[in-house]
């Protein structure tokens, strides 16, 4: 029926008997409904949907009903003809930015010019999801400390970021303290115990000469050389 001579001749005549909405924005990944108006009379012939090339339809893009108000799919693309409203619907599913394009709705009449209306869809963008809006952030927040703590009663005795741990759990703060504790025992225990016997050694000495000094001012009297009578 497509390549009727009569319907080439007639490519513009009958247009009025259908119309579209003109255009119908839809969002990547979504869908969109597109309603078509028939005039009254056309409900039992097929109804239309196609990509436009120029003026005509994309032959290997052309899908039609057989008539009736059952609904029939292609793929993302579904029809459902209501003849009590003279209207047929069309459902585009899964959105693509391929899709965006001008179609063309109508009626399909064999041998005779087909009434139609041409339709653009406009497919937007897909708004980022939650998951990758708080990956953004995550990116653009400085990474925080791999030390820093949250304190809490039961982690009151946990290091914070200024006291990292070890390998084995300790507080490397705590090593350093218990190093520089056996630095000055290592230095200063020796010089204590020497000076410490040096002043016993002294102490020593001053009590010996003490008593040496008291035994020599306690000896008797009968020991000391008498004195020559003078002449």
């Amino acid at each position: 029926m497509w390549t009727s001579p009569i319907s080439v001749w007639f490519l513009f005549v009958g247009c009025w008997a259908v119309r579209g909405p003109g255009t119908v924005h839809g969002p990547e990944g979504g869908s969109v409904s597109v309603p078509c108006h028939y005039k009254e009379g056309y409900e039992e012939y097929p109804k239309f949907w196609c990509r436009r090339k120029v003026m005509l339809c994309i032959l290997s893009q052309i899908l039609e009903t057989n008539g009736t108000e059952a609904k029939m799919h292609w793929g993302q693309v579904s029809i459902l003809d209501n003849h009590i409203q003279h209207m047929f619907t069309v459902i585009l599913e899964n959105l693509t930015q391929a899709d965006t394009g001008i179609y063309l709705c109508g009626v399909a009449r064999t041998g005779l010019p087909h009434p139609r209306d041409s339709v653009e869809v406009i497919v937007s963008p897909a708004p980022p999801s939650n998951a990758a809006v708080k990956m953004g952030k995550s990116t653009e927040q400085p990474e925080a400390s791999a030390f820093t703590w949250t304190v809490t009663d039961e982690d009151a005795s946990r290091p914070s970021a200024s006291s990292p741990m070890d390998d084995n759990g300790k507080s490397i703060q705590d090593q350093e303290q218990q190093t520089h504790i056996y630095i000055l025992a290592v230095i200063f225990l020796p010089a204590l115990f020497l000076l410490g016997l040096i002043s016993a050694a002294i102490c020593v000495a001053v009590r010996a000469r003490r008593r040496s000094t008291s035994t020599v001012h306690s000896r008797p009297a009968q020991n000391l050389p008498l004195s020559q009578p003078l002449n």
